[in-house]
């Protein structure tokens, strides 16, 4: 899972698919069938949702730590510079 406000979605949805498909076995009942579909539609957007906010969370950190260096980078060149002879 993403994060916790992803799994727990995800895991509320597939409480209602599980309480949705138990009515409708029970009832036989177009409704809750129709309401199981809404449900596993709503995870595979969850899902399909987290992957694409990972991908670019992680596209956006690799352009900025390859965009300009790092402090420490600098400090560490500013180190090793030798000094200029006059």
């Amino acid at each position: 899972m993403a994060n916790k406000n992803h799994s727990f979605k995800y895991y509320w949805h597939q409480f209602w698919i599980m309480w949705h498909e138990t009515k409708a076995h029970y009832y036989g009942s177009s409704w809750h069938e129709k309401r199981k579909t809404k449900h596993e539609d709503k995870i595979q957007y969850l899902l399909s949702n987290a992957d694409n906010k990972i991908s670019s969370t992680t596209d956006k950190t690799e352009t900025a730590t390859t965009s300009s260096p790092s402090d420490s980078q600098r400090s560490l060149d500013k180190l090793t510079e030798t000094p200029s002879a006059k």
